[in-house]
């Protein structure tokens, strides 16, 4: 399972430029992986923190 961010600030919306396997660029919303011991919600705000260095809260 993954949780990923929609986060939104005047009118703007964060997204990350991510490289896949194949060796294309996208651009996505900032997430990734649940760990076992984490809930939703923790592994977003995590996962944000390791793409952005953005602290947030939900």
């Amino acid at each position: 399972m993954i949780a990923q961010a929609i986060i939104i600030k005047n009118q703007y919306v964060l997204m990350v430029k991510q490289y896949v396997e194949r060796g294309d660029i996208v651009w996505n919303f900032p997430g990734g992986s649940i760990e076992q011991y984490e809930s939703p919600e923790q592994a977003c705000i995590r996962e944000v923190k390791e793409q952005t260095g953005y602290d947030i809260c939900i």
